[in-house]
């Protein structure tokens, strides 16, 4: 999966999120959808949606070197 995404960072109670939609493509097919992005410390916990179809979630967290 490739593609871009459009969003704007949305507050609620528990925090900040990224909220984007994004189009592109999945094994040379085109793909759009919604998706999430919460960030914490250091981590992102989030989720892909790709419209009428499945849902992806995804963790990532920092591992050292400098924030650009």
């Amino acid at each position: 999966m490739c593609g871009r995404i459009d969003g704007r960072i949305a507050k609620f109670p528990e925090g900040e999120r990224l909220e984007f939609t994004w189009d592109g493509n999945d094994e040379c097919d085109p793909a759009f959808g919604s998706g999430r992005l919460m960030l914490k410390e250091g981590e992102a916990e989030g989720e892909f949606k790709f419209h009428r179809g499945d849902i992806s979630g995804f963790k990532t967290r920092r591992m050292g070197g400098k924030r650009q």
